[in-house]
């Protein structure tokens, strides 16, 4: 049988001449060789037809062949591959105004690049976007690569098939294209780097646009200190009545237009700027189109080379002339108002927040002195009787149920509360005003306390003479049936001594006539208290009616268990005395400390103690009893004012009245131990 590549049937035409040549290849498999040959029918000598074949070994040619066509394929992808990079750098070379344009561009170029272009399809996921093409599916032969924007992973790019292809260098895909998938992504970073550098460029210059032109400043740069040229604004030239480089712009001319005060201290500070780097804020005055001189604030900042040699200033200036006009009116209306008020004869203080924030050095004067940290509700220092209506004034301004309230009180200055020698009296008036942008309350107060003392005395002086000339008419009543009842009981006595039984109606004379003897007594006193006698000074030792009162009363105080301490200063100068009256009062005193103390449990003391300050000699007498409450320490000296039963009440009264008259002061306070003590206060002597 024919061999299966026998061509004779191919050789021979249907008229049974010689056909066309078949030319048809070998592979010889177990050789490992390649063959082309060339059968023909030939007319051999003698007229028969022969088969001719021809065998060309062509192994290496077709080796040769295989390769260039697999170089050609290769050349051809890379072409592919370099005309897509190309296309994608030419798209991201044109400036675009925003992201998507660039992004939408790349996806729809990427596929052109790949081997199989009609099944590959693209996608780009940024900022929570996704950019991709048309034919996009999800399916498995992708390749993907990250988007790195400043060393920062913030995108992906992906690639990918929509069918299955020949295994390649990765899958489907060749290594090759992995290059290109890197460099297109390396690309895109460095694209959106710089359109949004670009756009934050645009913005910034629009922004700083718009800053220049809506600004109220005149921005200048001085590019190179070592030079005169400078740039101003056209705002800098506004600010002068110039138009826009209608002048040169020079630091040559900025000094030229400076005011001449101005131009050493403009200088000085520059230079400060420059070698010590004190900071560059100013105001001075610069020469306008006009002619006029207008205050302005300047500002500057230096730029430093790396050696710390100034190169370059930049700065603004902005106009102050209207701010300076009025600083300066307003300056001589805070003279004016400081004169008003810091000179005022009335004291005055402003409240906000239940704080004192404002005293002027009247009201200082008054309170002596006033700490700021005083909290109002508190009302420290106010006389107990007035706290109440106080507090109903100052929460009617607050609530605002009135504008404005009038009212007199009563207040001791700090840390001598409870000391009726040093309270006064105000007058006072309290307002709404603003203070700081807000709500405050003002007070003006005028020290009352001489007016309220005349008028205390003025009162006090009505009724001693009231009291005077009742208790004269009084003592008169009762004097002379008294004269007569004495001489009736002298003549009794007479007769009843002639008697034979004179004892037992002597007895009772006696009686009536001791009885008698102290209602004078008490006449006397009255007649004293009415019509008090002048004190006879003498220039005398306070310590004799001291001691002489303690030796009067030492008996009565052992037999009640009080003991007495007593401290007497040695340096305590003469002084001008009545000693009989002087005595009076310290025994008033004693005895009055004695009866404080009845009832008093425990160790019962009474301290009797003297000391010199300045001019002024103190004498002190203090007791353990049971003290002087605060709201009544301001009436214990008034006449008949007593806490006490079958008391009469004058007794501190009288005491007053001495100590007045010998030119000095008492006063009511706390001892040591708790209870009372009642301080005299005597001038030294002097000729």
């Amino acid at each position: 049988r024919p061999c299966s590549f026998c061509t004779n049937h191919m050789l021979v035409g249907s008229e049974g001449e010689p056909a066309a040549p078949v030319i048809w290849c070998y592979d010889d498999i177990d050789g490992g060789r390649f063959y082309r040959c060339v059968d023909r029918a030939i007319h051999w000598s003698d007229g028969r037809l022969v088969r001719m074949s021809l065998a060309l070994d062509i192994t290496d040619f077709r080796d040769a062949e295989r390769s260039l066509k697999k170089t050609v394929t290769k050349l051809n992808e890379r072409v592919k591959e370099l005309n897509c990079l190309y296309a994608i750098s030419k798209l991201l070379e044109e400036e675009h105004d925003s992201l998507e344009e660039v992004f939408k561009g790349v996806v729809d170029l990427i596929p052109s690049g790949w081997q199989y272009p009609e099944i590959a399809f693209a996608r780009i996921i940024f900022g929570g976007q996704e950019f991709k093409t048309k034919n996009f599916q999800e399916t498995v032969w992708v390749q993907k690569n990250e988007i790195f924007i400043n060393g920062r992973i913030s995108g992906t790019l992906e690639v990918g098939y929509l069918e299955k292809r020949p295994e390649r260098d990765e899958g489907p895909f060749l290594r090759e294209e992995r290059l290109l998938l890197h460099s297109i992504a390396e690309k895109l970073g460095k694209i959106i780097e710089l359109v949004t550098a670009r756009n934050e460029l645009k913005l910034s210059q629009e922004r700083y646009n718009l800053a220049v032109e809506g600004s109220y400043d005149g921005l200048w740069d001085w590019p190179d200190i070592d030079q005169d040229a400078e740039w101003w604004s056209p705002q800098w030239y506004g600010l002068l009545g110039y138009e826009d480089g209608e002048i040169e712009a020079s630091f040559s001319h900025f000094r030229a237009l400076l005011h001449p005060d101005d131009l050493v201290r403009v200088e000085e500070n520059v230079r400060a700027h420059f070698e010590e780097d004190v900071p560059f804020d100013m105001e001075y005055r610069l020469r306008t189109k006009s002619g006029e001189y207008r205050w302005f604030r300047g500002r500057g900042k230096v730029t430093r080379e790396s050696d710390a040699k100034p190169v370059r200033m930049s700065g603004s200036i902005r106009d102050i002339n209207d701010i300076k006009l009025a600083e300066e009116v307003l300056k001589k209306s805070r003279q004016i108002f400081a004169d008003l008020v810091e000179k005022s004869l009335t004291g005055i203080v402003i409240i906000q927040d239940h704080q004192v924030v404002y005293t002027n050095p009247e009201f200082e004067k008054m309170t002596e002195p006033f700490p700021l940290s005083y909290f109002i509700p508190s009302f420290k220092g106010i006389h107990p009787e007035d706290v109440e209506k106080i507090r109903r004034s100052y929460n009617s301004l607050l609530e605002g149920e009135q504008r404005e309230v009038d009212i007199d009180f009563r207040f001791y200055p700090m840390g001598s509360f409870g000391d009726r020698s040093k309270m006064k009296w105000v007058l006072c008036r309290g307002s709404i005003t603003e203070h700081d942008g807000r709500q405050a309350v003002m007070l003006n107060m005028m020290d009352v306390t001489r007016i309220k003392n005349m008028e205390e005395a003025m009162l006090l002086q009505s009724k001693m003479a009231s009291l005077g000339r009742m208790a004269a008419g009084i003592a008169h009543e009762i004097r002379n049936p008294l004269a007569g009842v004495n001489i009736y009981l002298d003549a009794l006595e007479t007769s009843l001594t002639k008697a034979r039984e004179p004892k037992q109606a002597r007895e009772i004379i006696k009686k009536i006539s001791s009885t008698s003897q102290k209602i004078e007594g008490v006449i006397n006193r009255v007649m004293d208290f009415s019509k008090p006698s002048e004190p006879k000074l003498t220039l005398a030792d306070i310590h004799k009616p001291i001691k002489d009162a303690l030796s009067l009363a030492s008996v009565s105080l052992r037999r009640r268990g009080i003991r007495i301490q007593k401290s007497l200063a040695k340096n305590i100068p003469p002084c001008l005395l009545d000693t009989v009256l002087m005595e009076q009062v310290m025994l008033n005193l004693i005895g009055n400390a004695a009866e404080a103390m009845k009832g008093v449990q425990g160790e019962r003391k009474i301290g009797v103690r003297s000391f010199l300050q300045g001019e002024t000699i103190f004498v002190g007498v203090s007791d353990s009893g049971p003290g002087v409450p605060l709201h009544l320490r301001a009436e214990v000296f008034d006449p008949f004012f007593t806490t006490k039963e079958n008391n009469a009440g004058i007794g501190l009264s009288i005491c007053n009245r001495i100590v007045t008259d010998h030119g000095g002061s008492i006063r009511v306070g706390e001892s040591i131990w708790g209870g009372a003590e009642f301080v005299v206060e005597i001038p030294v002597g002097k000729e």
